[in-house]
């Protein structure tokens, strides 16, 4: 399924890689576009649907496309992306043999060395916290349709960014099994998708706004402890981190951006105490500097900064051992990784040989 906002987007290429496969068939909503202007081959495995309204909200686009489908799996791709050759039968493949309910696709983003990876070396059953799960915002794969189409299953339509974040939390949450092999053939995002995002920084009351609405959710209100801290963990460490990244300087920040994250930040205290525990020296005084409401630039925000980054290492050490998502944890699961990596291409040369 393929949302298009925008007439200059390369639709036809999304679409071309989907049919590519003969099995697979596209759905691509219009949103706001007469779908007679959409630059599609011609082919019965092509449906288009209208959308109007929900301006700037693409959550309302991926619920429309979902309700159409009536295939055995669904998917999701933004116009600007692409499959390589051979990627939805690998994950098809993968599916039956796993007896799976949903299957990741391998991400590559135009420009980098390697495709991005899930932070763990197993392919199938894969644990939510264990595995990482909630580190794959973006439902990028097949999933079952019933699955997708479940009660309580659909993106958020009220926000205009994070609108997956609700929607992948449900996913890993309620599939009782998910694969993912990083060998398979992967997802592309190209450098086109650059133009997706608005440039310029935004304000935080609308950036962030799908951070906060997850807390609301009945779903992650009952999760267990374990989940819960997971997710506080991953919104610091990715979400938060991003938005201080783009605000380097005092000027750089928008009115009001200070008080929602020190409102955020106090937030993520209650709903998890211990949730930058795993977070690294800066970003931990970054964002307790805000939750003690220190601007930007301060003799205050300088002096907690300076007393989180200069914690003993052994208390450092302590620290990322023992929190699953710590920079050291995600070292170690690299170094793992490798080898693994390592391993498996030794045995299959000697197989080969």
């Amino acid at each position: 399924m393929i949302p298009t906002h925008d007439l200059s987007r390369p639709i036809r290429r999304a679409v071309d890689s989907v049919l590519e496969d003969p099995e697979a068939g596209a759905i691509v909503v219009a949103h706001n576009l007469d779908p007679a202007d959409l630059d599609l081959p011609d082919s019965e495995r092509i449906e288009t649907v209208a959308l109007s309204g929900y301006e700037g909200r693409p959550g309302a686009c991926f619920n429309a496309g979902i309700a159409r489908a009536r295939s055995d799996w669904l998917g999701i791709m933004g116009s600007d992306d692409f499959y390589e050759p051979g990627a939805l039968q690998a994950m098809r493949e993968r599916a039956r043999a796993d007896g799976a309910d949903s299957v990741l696709a391998p991400v590559y983003k135009q420009g980098k060395r390697h495709k991005s990876r899930l932070p763990t070396v197993r392919r199938s059953h894969l644990d939510v916290v264990r595995d990482g799960l909630l580190y794959r915002t973006a439902p990028l794969g097949i999933h079952r349709r019933e699955l997708m189409q479940g009660p309580g299953m659909h993106f958020d339509d009220r926000v205009r960014s994070g609108e997956d974040i609700r929607m992948s939390f449900a996913l890993w949450t309620t599939a009782t099994s998910i694969s993912f092999s990083w060998d398979d053939p992967a997802y592309v995002i190209t450098d086109d998708a650059d133009s997706r995002i608005t440039r310029g920084i935004q304000p935080l009351t609308a950036l962030g706004a799908a951070w906060e609405t997850i807390w609301d959710e009945e779903m992650v209100i009952t999760a267990p402890r374990r989940l819960r801290h997971a997710l506080a963990v991953k919104i610091a460490a990715v979400h938060l981190r991003s938005a201080l990244t783009a605000r380097p300087h005092p000027e750089d920040w928008l009115p009001g951006d200070q008080e929602w994250l020190g409102a955020y930040v106090r937030r993520l205290r209650t709903e998890d105490p211990r949730f930058d525990r795993a977070l690294e020296g800066p970003l931990r005084g970054a964002l307790r500097a805000a939750e003690a409401g220190a601007e930007p630039g301060t003799e205050e925000h300088r002096r907690i900064l300076a007393a989180e980054t200069s914690r003993s290492r052994a208390r450092e050490l302590w620290e990322g051992i023992r929190e699953r998502d710590s920079a050291l944890r995600w070292r170690w699961k690299d170094i793992e990784y490798e080898a693994r990596q390592r391993l498996r291409r030794r045995t299959t040369t000697q197989g080969e040989s």
